[in-house]
C-alpha cells in the first residue's frame, strides 16, 4: 500500500530497537501502547512541518502525559465514510485540508495505532476517523527524521518511556525506537 523509492529493489521495512528494548520490541506495538486512550490537545502548524499534542491519563498512573507527533511528510484525515483528500495537489493544500479535518479530531480518543509498511503512521479515532501519515519520495532526504511521537520529557521521569521515529535510510524508510538514556 505505501511504497517508497529504493535503489533498484524492493522497499525495506525494518523494525530495528537501539541498546535496551521496552518490554515489545515491535514498533507498531509500542506506538499502540503510547497512543491508544489518548487524545489531540493541540494543533501547531510551521511552514513545512506540523505539531500534533496528545494527551493521555493511561500512560503513567495518576498523571496526565503528552504526547508529541512532529512531522514533515504528507498527512491525511480519511472520514468514517472513507473520504479523504489524495491526489496529486500542492504540498500547502494539502496541508490546509489536512489542518481542516486534524481539527475535527481534537478531544478524540485513539482507539489504535499502527506502523505500515514504507514507514506509514495510521491513527484511528473514536469517530471513525483516521489520521494518516505516509512518507513520499520527497522525505528521502537527509533529515534526521521523518516523523518523530515522543514523550514530553518535561513532565518528570519519563525515561522508561521511548520515543518512535521514523526516519530515510538508504533510499527506503526504517522505523525504530529510540532510548532516552
Amino acid at each position: 500500500m505505501f511504497r517508497c523509492k529504493s535503489s533498484g529493489s524492493a522497499p525495506i521495512y525494518r523494525s530495528t530497537v537501539h541498546s535496551m528494548a521496552p518490554e515489545s520490541t515491535d514498533v507498531s506495538a509500542y506506538t499502540r501502547h503510547l497512543l491508544t486512550g489518548a487524545a489531540i490537545d493541540e494543533i501547531r502548524a510551521h511552514s513545512t512541518q506540523m505539531w500534533l499534542r496528545f494527551l493521555s491519563d493511561r500512560l503513567v498512573s495518576g498523571k496526565l502525559v503528552y504526547i508529541d507527533l512532529v512531522f514533515g511528510c504528507p498527512a491525511y484525515v480519511v472520514d468514517a465514510k472513507g473520504h479523504a483528500a489524495f491526489g496529486k495537489i500542492d504540498f500547502f493544500e494539502q496541508r490546509a485540508l489536512f489542518l481542516a479535518d486534524a481539527y475535527k479530531c481534537i478531544g478524540r480518543e485513539v482507539v489504535d495505532a499502527n506502523v505500515s509498511e514504507g514507514g506509514g503512521l495510521v491513527i484511528d479515532e473514536d469517530n471513525g476517523r483516521e489520521l494518516i501519515l505516509r512518507p513520499s519520495d520527497g522525505d528521502l532526504a537527509d533529515d534526521d527524521w521523518v516523523w518523530r511521537l515522543s514523550v514530553d520529557a518535561q513532565q518528570g521521569d519519563m525515561a522508561d518511556l521511548w520515543d518512535v521515529y521514523c526516519v530515510s535510510r538508504g533510499g527506503t524508510f526504517e522505523v525504530m525506537l529510540h532510548s532516552r538514556s
